[in-house]
């Protein structure tokens, strides 16, 4: 009987979802407006529903729409005009998407389907309450609901990816497999801006450029290319391809010691060239000390000593900055002309040697940050952020618009999570999982080093997601390190086996002691 009804059902599946996609085909090709628009209403609408059946493999996809989203936006333009509605379309597949993760891990987690505790609970609330406080701030700030909820969606959403990757992907090889997919997938970002740089804008790129719809259409007036992939922006595509030659690199130096965790050392350094050529062809230059930082970084965090002089140096650093900005300010433009006539008049590197795009941040360093009149303890909401408040950096932002108090209570909890983050790692006793944490932590200081000197890098999309991914994976390596301590003991006898089934403890391991 069980068998008959299951053989029935099989057709009415195949036909339902026949009829479905017919349906979808017919409502494309015989609606109004642009035809790959409405396709893209049907993706977003997919992305959600998939989400929730299948949350790892939608999560594999959003990885893909990452990478790809703004190349599928351009596109449009073959299909005929874009509108200001399609582009909501195209751009809501990916929030969507992780919108339908998000709700099928929670009900699976819910019915008992996923293994949990409390650590995975108190993550849940924590990032309910950034993205709500976020929401809040933004409302706050004068742009309405609609501007609240685009504000969230772009800049605070994907916090929510802290709660969703360690309950996602649990062990270190599921975690190795995520970034191996990640960094195979955006190879072809990284070829293509490359490409770019070398042979120009393809018409339809231009074409959509035109339309006005992308902050790029500057380029359009600018004799030169910046190259952006299939990514927003140059700057996104710098971040991306930096952080990305980053993990590269440094996984091929764990893989010398610990092969399961890392990578070849041919296979890593491949990567990482591919990548560095892509950060070449964006000639963003902030994306060049992304590197190192993260280099520096891996080297350094073995050590708690040395962990804080990094956190101290840094910090010296920016506030060093900070000082100078008046006087670099000053003398910016000529020391800008002295390196333009060494290297002539060769386009590429005129880009890249022109530091006059960088009096925007100065000028936020000595507009804001050297400014008492910007500190107040609720912000300003009537500042004039075109003349003398102008600013382009994240702390002169945050300091303008939520005030002294919101900033500092910020900071703290940026701190209590850092602070968090190092102590899980330094408890790690697998040395190939401590290394693969290590990595991810470097991967997000030094994007947040970087974003605090050279712009708001970490809060657009995809950045933002390439922030907060090695976050989650950090605290899905060290949550399953310290489970595998439980599990098995540290001698082993006949009277004392290994027990087969174990029930993880509700409690937190410092209230266990």
């Amino acid at each position: 009987m069980q068998s008959s009804s299951n053989s029935g059902a099989s057709p009415l599946v195949i036909i339902g979802a026949g009829l479905l996609i017919l349906y979808v085909a017919v409502s494309i090709l015989l609606g109004d407006g642009n035809t790959m628009g409405s396709l893209f209403f049907y993706l977003l609408i997919f992305g959600g529903v998939f989400g929730m059946m299948a949350p790892k493999g939608a999560f594999y996809l959003f990885i893909f729409l990452c990478g790809y989203l703004d190349l599928l936006k351009r596109l449009m333009v073959v299909a005929g005009s874009v509108s200001v509605i399609d582009l909501y379309y195209v751009l809501g597949i990916a929030p969507v998407t992780v919108t339908g993760v998000l709700i099928g891990v929670v009900v699976r987690m819910f019915f008992g389907k996923m293994t949990t505790d409390r650590s995975d609970l108190f993550r849940f609330v924590t990032v309910v309450t950034v993205i709500g406080a976020g929401a809040a701030l933004s409302f706050r700030g004068g742009g309405g609901m609609g501007g609240a909820m685009r504000e969230v969606a772009s800049s605070y959403f994907y916090v929510v990816l802290i709660f969703i990757v360690p309950v996602l992907f649990k062990t270190p090889e599921e975690v190795k497999r995520l970034i191996t997919f990640t960094m195979l997938i955006f190879v072809p970002v990284a070829l293509y801006g490359i490409f770019q740089q070398l042979n120009g804008f393809q018409n339809f790129e231009i074409d959509y450029l035109k339309t006005g719809m992308s902050i790029e259409i500057k380029q359009l007036y600018a004799d030169r290319v910046r190259a952006f992939s299939t990514l927003n922006s140059p700057t996104s595509l710098a971040v991306v391809c930096s952080e990305l030659a980053s993990f590269a690199f440094l996984l091929a130096f764990v893989g010398r010691k610990n092969p399961q965790y890392g990578l070849s050392q041919i296979y890593g350094f491949a990567l990482a060239v591919i990548y560095f050529g892509g950060l070449v062809a964006s000639s963003v230059r902030v994306g060049f000390l992304l590197i190192p930082v993260a280099i520096v970084a891996f080297l350094l965090f073995r050590s708690a000593r040395l962990t804080a002089g990094f956190y101290a140096v840094s910090i010296l650093v920016f506030l060093t900055l900070v000082i100078l900005s008046p006087f670099l300010l000053a003398n910016i433009d000529a020391w800008t002309i002295a390196l333009l006539d060494v290297v002539g008049d060769v386009p590429f590197w005129a880009t890249m040697l022109d530091a006059r795009t960088y009096k925007d941040r100065l000028m936020g360093f000595d507009n804001v940050l050297s400014n008492p009149a910007a500190y107040t303890l609720l912000g300003k909401s009537n500042a004039d952020l075109s003349l003398e408040f102008y600013n382009h950096d994240p702390l002169s932002a945050a300091l303008l618009n939520f005030g002294l108090l919101p900033l500092l209570f910020g900071l703290l909890i940026a701190f209590l999570a850092i602070r968090y983050l190092h102590l899980c790692i330094y408890r790690t006793q697998n040395p190939g999982v401590r290394g693969l944490s290590l990595v991810c932590l470097s991967i997000v200081a030094g994007s947040l080093s970087v974003s605090m000197i050279g712009g708001n890098l970490i809060s657009t999309f995809p950045s933002n997601v390439f922030f907060m991914i090695p976050i989650g994976l950090v605290i899905a390596l060290t949550k399953w390190d310290r489970l595998n301590q439980r599990i098995v003991p540290a001698k082993v006898t006949e009277s004392q086996p290994v027990p087969k089934r174990v029930v993880f403890p509700m409690r937190p391991r410092w209230q266990q002691r």
